[in-house]
Formats: structure tokens, C-alpha cells, sequence
């Protein structure tokens, strides 16, 4: 039921993904989560840790998820497709899921870990079905569409 409910949003991410991967223009290298978890205070300044999901990718695959897209528009002239920025916040999503629920399609247990594995679960179906994907602790997008559900 969640798969037929989200056709919409899993066929514009499919379009999105086909669209990025035909054009690398402006690609450059990403993080992949720089979020705050994964910055570390130093004497020189903030250094950004944890670089093992690090790509070749557009600039909204982390600005998306600092919610610095503004920003970094005013600063390089270049203006980031919110397209792109929701391609991000949808595959985010579509990976936790995929995550959790093979934690649950094996024997398991109700350890805490499992819980909040399926309270996460629970809230990206429930985003998904409202068409807002994004975990809620990134900061949106100003622009921040209505993904289609069907």
C-alpha cells in the first residue's frame, strides 16, 4: 500500500536520477551527511569528520541538508534546483527505510535500537504519504515543493 501510495514521488526521484547522472556539470565533492554530529570543533575552527559516504555529486546533495543552499547561491551565482534539493531529502528517506526494514524482514527483538527503527519507519511513511520527504531535523528547502504521491 505504501509503494502504490508513493508511485509519484519514487517516479520523479527515477527521473531526477537519471537526469543527474546523465549531466555531471558543476558536480563537485560532497559529504554526503554534514550534519552537526559530524563536525568537530578544533582550535583552527569546525573541521567536518566521518568522510566515508564522500562523492562526486551537485551541491545540493549536502545543502539540502544544512539548509546553506541560499547562501551558497549568493556566493557562487549559481542556483540550485529545488528539484535537485528534493531528489536529496526523497532519497535520504528512501535509504533509512530501506535501512530499517531489513532490521525488521529477520528475526528480531524489541531492543531500543528496534524501536526507534520502526518509530523512524512509521515517520517516513507518514511524510511520504504527505508528500513532504526529509527527516525532520534537516533544515528545508525556502522553495520546498510537494513531491507527488501518485
Amino acid at each position: 500500500m505504501i509503494l502504490r501510495q508513493n508511485m509519484g514521488a519514487l517516479r520523479a526521484y527515477d527521473r531526477t536520477a537519471s537526469l543527474l547522472a546523465a549531466d555531471h556539470t558543476g558536480w563537485v565533492i560532497t559529504h554526503g551527511e554534514p550534519k552537526i554530529n559530524n563536525i568537530l570543533i578544533s582550535s583552527n575552527g569546525p573541521v567536518m569528520i566521518d568522510w566515508d559516504t564522500v562523492r562526486l555529486a551537485p551541491p545540493a546533495r549536502d545543502l539540502w541538508m544544512t539548509g546553506g543552499h541560499r547562501r551558497y547561491s549568493e556566493l557562487t551565482k549559481r542556483q540550485l534546483p529545488s528539484e535537485q534539493l528534493d531528489f536529496y531529502r526523497l532519497r535520504w528517506d528512501l535509504a533509512d527505510l530501506c535501512s530499517y526494514g531489513s532490521w525488521f524482514c529477520r528475526p528480531h527483538e524489541a531492543t531500543p535500537d528496534i524501536q526507534l527503527g520502526w518509530q523512524g519507519a512509521v515517520a517516513i511513511c507518514a511524510r511520504l504519504s504527505a508528500g513532504t520527504p526529509g527527516p525532520l531535523w534537516a533544515q528545508q528547502s525556502e522553495s520546498r515543493a510537494r513531491i507527488p504521491t501518485s
